[in-house]
C-alpha cells in the first residue's frame, strides 16, 4: 500500500490508464498534420485522451465511476487497438481489463462509494 492507502496494483493501473490516454492524445496530435481530414480524426481522439486522464483519476481516488468506465473504454479500446493493429495498445487495455476484474480490485472500488 502507498501512503494514502492507495494499494500498489491499482496505482499501477492508473499509470497504465494515464500511459494508455497519453496515447491515445499523441495519436491525435500527429492526424492534425493532415489538413482538414486530419482535423475531424483528431477531435474524437482529443475527447477520448482526455476522458482517460479523467478516468485515471477516478481510479487513482477509487471511484466507482472510473471502473465502469474505465472497464467500457478498455474491451472497446481493445477491439479497436486489434483492428487498427496495434499490439501495444490492445495489451495495455487487456491487461486493465483482467485486473480490474480481479475480486479484490473490483472489491475496493465498491467499498468507496
Amino acid at each position: 500500500m502507498s501512503d494514502n492507502g492507495v494499494p500498489f496494483g491499482i496505482l499501477l493501473l492508473a499509470g497504465l490508464q494515464i500511459l494508455q490516454a497519453l496515447g491515445i492524445l499523441f495519436v491525435g496530435a500527429v492526424w492534425l498534420l493532415l489538413p482538414i481530414l486530419g482535423l475531424f480524426v483528431a477531435i474524437p481522439f482529443g475527447i477520448i485522451g482526455l476522458f482517460g486522464l479523467v478516468i485515471a483519476y477516478g481510479l487513482f481516488t477509487l471511484q466507482d465511476y472510473a471502473w465502469t468506465w474505465a472497464f467500457i473504454l478498455n474491451i472497446i479500446g481493445c477491439i479497436l487497438f486489434l483492428l487498427g493493429s496495434n499490439l501495444i495498445g490492445a495489451i495495455l487495455s487487456g491487461i486493465i481489463v483482467v485486473y480490474l476484474n480481479l475480486p479484490d480490485i473490483k472489491s475496493r472500488f465498491k467499498e468507496s462509494v
